[in-house]
């Protein structure tokens, strides 16, 4: 199998192995929901959650995509980009598929809800004051799309092909800056540079 030369970028592992977050938030999701009694209907707190922790995350990725060129709460500055980052950001553009991302979100729903079910046949197992646990279950579910939603991002882009990416045009600073959610401390490098 041929390797596409844009693949060896390691920021796009990095996001794509950002998966691996998915079952551990879905865990943290299970055990505040069994952390404490609901206060509402099963269908609305399932709504509650589910709006809270995926709306905005399927928002972001389909209107403005997660700029991959960042770690925790550090950012490359768009200006220290290379043409050829600045061209992966590009297929974030063209290869998004609103579809694929769609069918992430209502995956994870129903894993909420298989999980709100058995979470309410589970004793207390954390002391999780019952006013936080709506909102720990909503956090943790945001996470779990987060992880999920980025990395269906990187596959799109990564599926797109040597031929796809050498037609790409880079993208300007300006519109890294209005098309994508840039989160953190802009620097002008991260990872150590390696030799081409």
């Amino acid at each position: 199998m041929k390797i596409n030369q844009f693949w060896l970028d390691p920021y796009l592992w990095i996001h794509l192995s950002g998966i691996v977050v998915v079952p551990i938030a879905l865990l943290g999701c299970g055990i505040a929901l069994a952390s404490a009694p609901s206060s509402f209907s099963a269908i609305v707190e399932f709504l509650l959650i589910f709006v809270i922790g995926s709306l905005p995350i399927f928002w972001m990725q389909w209107q403005r995509p997660f700029y991959i060129y960042s770690i925790l709460v550090i950012a490359i500055h768009p200006d220290a980009l290379t043409p050829n980052q600045q061209k992966i950001l590009s297929l974030f553009q063209t290869c998004r598929n609103p579809l694929l991302l769609l069918l992430g979100a209502i995956g994870l729903g129903v894993l909420l809800w298989q999980i709100q079910s058995w979470a309410a046949l589970a004793t207390a197992i954390l002391p999780i004051p019952p006013v936080l646990r709506l909102p720990a279950a909503a956090i943790a579910f945001f996470l779990a799309t987060l992880f999920l939603e980025v990395p269906l991002s990187v596959v799109q882009v990564m599926l797109a092909g040597e031929e796809h990416f050498a037609a790409a045009e880079p993208l300007t600073v300006p519109t890294i800056k209005q098309n994508f959610t840039i989160v953190g401390l802009k620097v002008n490098q991260i990872l150590p540079t390696t030799p081409a």
